[in-house]
């Protein structure tokens, strides 16, 4: 008798889990929520209309990062229309191309949002023109892609 209660104690320990708090519970929801976006973000078709915000929630561009991916492309829009940028240190991005006199490349644009988006995928960038492009977003910018959107 005395064995089996020891054995029962043991399976509580092991297998009983004290209930969480409520902070705990939270965090725990949190993350089913994002994991179920990101589920979501994958199985439904794109609406051409918002093909870039889905880009946005299918490569995590949120916060931040949005914010200074928004600053770069401005940028690169203001050297194409010959407009002085307003000049911002941006964490990761290189500021001797992102402020270069000349009108931006291809190239340029391409390798400065793999930067701040810390996207190391040419292909995904590709992407971003053609949601950019299909949103009719920055359509300034869009021109640069060398194919045909």
């Amino acid at each position: 008798m005395e064995r089996l209660k020891k054995e029962l104690e043991e399976a509580k320990e092991k297998y009983v889990e004290e209930p969480l708090s409520e902070l705990e519970l939270l965090k725990e929801e949190v993350a089913q929520l994002r994991e179920m976006v990101e589920y979501l973000s994958f199985s439904k078709v794109t609406n051409e209309k918002y093909a870039f915000w889905d880009w946005c929630v299918r490569n995590k561009v949120y916060g931040k990062k949005q914010t200074y991916f928004g600053l770069v492309k401005s940028i690169l829009v203001d050297r194409l229309t010959g407009q002085e940028p307003f000049k911002k240190n941006i964490p990761g991005v290189s500021m001797d191309m992102l402020y270069s006199p000349q009108p931006p490349t291809y190239q340029e644009a391409k390798q400065l949002f793999m930067e701040v988006l810390e996207i190391r995928n040419e292909e995904t960038i590709e992407e971003l023109f053609q949601a950019l492009h299909n949103q009719g977003l920055s359509k300034d910018l869009t021109v640069l892609y060398p194919h045909q959107l």
